[in-house]
């Protein structure tokens, strides 16, 4: 069980640490209450680090199959509203110790 809130719990399956998307690698560098790092790999000199608020995926039912409560990895829309990228670990970490002092939730 995962409490997200003093008030709110909820059973959900968090991202893997070591994620294969879009041809890239990316690899979990930072987890916190709010937010999460990956480094993404593009190749072994050039990489980025994507920051971005943990999101949850409600269980769901289709055609008699349950799938249950999870994280979700960002879409290529959700940058600049709740994912950012960075080609740093100083300014990944900026954004993610803002987004860890903020007073959003998930």
């Amino acid at each position: 069980m995962t409490k997200i809130s003093k008030k709110f719990e909820l059973n959900y399956q968090t991202l893997s640490p070591t994620i294969k998307k879009n041809g890239c690698t990316y690899t979990l560098t930072q987890r916190g209450q709010k937010a999460l790092i990956y480094k993404q790999h593009y190749t072994k000199s050039l990489f980025y680090y994507e920051v971005f608020l943990i999101k949850i995926r409600t269980e769901r039912a289709f055609n008699g199959k349950t799938f249950p409560a999870k994280e979700k990895f960002p879409h290529n829309e959700a940058f600049g509203k709740w994912a950012w990228s960075f080609r740093t670990l100083e300014d990944a970490e900026q954004k993610f110790m803002e987004l860890e002092n903020s007073n959003t939730l998930m």
